[in-house]
């Protein structure tokens, strides 16, 4: 049990936090700008009704890798500047109150004192970030470089991807063999990001959003030690946090010597093993991928990830299992808003995803 004093809150992760569409913000007074923007993001509400059942978790995958380079400081910082779900509700009101035409594929919005101030009030001082969510959450990867200091990356291998056929960095080494100038100098992506240490990336994220921390690997260390070292940084800022990882070892150290930081485990090609690892350490919530999820129409199919068992998945309901568990319901990794409608139909809690706008 490690003696180390945390200020690491076990709280449930976050939920309830996201917003319904822009869409759906300007009513029947309005129709042809709702379906203007149901057809932008491709969504239609066919019962022309606002639809506020979206009122799931967004996570940040890697910082929205699908828009930004994946695990740097760029990523977390564009992921945590969207617009919030109380200015999405604001604008929602102002523009039902304030859209004084549509045609010619024009929508008029009139310039008053009401939009005039929703538009200084606005992060980013204008309304372009309407068009994406601000993340509730950002999931990144850890592990420590070879001198002990704890980075933010996904692969072992800084240059391997994808059975080597491109490179992630513009260095070559495993991550925790390699010394933390070296890792921390490598250029992601030709992005002109460089891998980041854990500090740099939670000095980057506002204290209103969470951060999930993925235990990618610990190097050399033992989990004990690896959880040690970054949860005494994340115990230095004030956002809320979330470990999970595959390795069952390193849910239990968490669960043994931090008990009061929330943990989930990460589901791979087995339901029922997942549920156990998930019973056994009193996990918060599971971290599951999106073909696990009955109710959807790619339950049990192949994705892409070759983790279907032979003869697909138990017959195991994850949400009831979930509700019954009072735990939280968190799929990985999101591509497209129909994969996310699908999810949020189905009652998951969180969208792990890699683009800000699938809600």
């Amino acid at each position: 049990m490690s003696d180390r004093d945390t200020t690491l809150d076990r709280r449930t992760f976050v939920k309830g936090t996201g917003a319904a569409a822009v869409g759906a913000a300007v009513t029947s007074g309005a129709a042809s700008a709702q379906e203007a923007q149901s057809s932008a993001d491709g969504r239609t509400d066919s019962e022309g009704e606002e639809d506020d059942s979206r009122e799931v978790t967004l996570v940040a995958h890697r910082g929205f890798a699908g828009v930004n380079p994946e695990n740097t400081v760029r990523a977390v910082r564009n992921a945590s500047n969207g617009w919030t779900a109380d200015q999405r509700e604001r604008l929602t009101d102002v523009l039902r109150r304030n859209v004084s035409s549509i045609g010619g594929g024009e929508i008029v919005i009139d310039y008053n004192e009401d939009t005039a101030e929703l538009v200084r009030d606005m992060r980013g001082g204008g309304l372009s970030g309407a068009m994406y969510r601000q993340a509730d959450m950002i999931e990144v990867d850890v592990m420590p470089c070879g001198d002990g200091d704890i980075v933010v990356f996904h692969d072992d291998q800084l240059s391997s991807r994808d059975g080597g056929t491109r490179g992630l960095t513009d260095a070559e080494g495993t991550v925790w063999e390699t010394d933390c100038e070296t890792v921390t100098s490598a250029e992601v992506l030709e992005s002109g990001e460089t891998v980041p240490l854990l500090t740099e990336v939670m000095d980057a994220i506002p204290s209103e959003v969470g951060v999930n921390l993925e235990f990618k690997a610990n190097g050399n260390m033992s989990w004990d030690d690896f959880a040690d070292r970054t949860l005494s940084i994340a115990a230095d800022y004030d956002n809320e946090i979330l470990v999970s990882s595959f390795a069952e070892d390193a849910i239990a150290a968490v669960a043994e010597d931090y008990p009061d930081v929330p943990i989930a485990f990460l589901f791979w090609n087995d339901i029922e093993a997942g549920l156990e690892v998930t019973d056994e350490y009193d996990c918060d919530a599971m971290n599951v991928p999106y073909n696990m999820v009955q109710g959807t129409p790619f339950f049990s199919d192949d994705i892409g990830y070759g983790n279907v068992p032979s003869g697909g998945y138990a017959d195991v309901d994850l949400v009831s299992a979930a509700d019954e568990r009072d735990i939280e319901l968190n799929v990985w990794t999101i591509q497209s808003w129909y994969q996310a409608d699908q999810l949020v139909d189905a009652d998951v809690d969180g969208l792990i995803s890699d683009f800000p706008n699938v809600l």
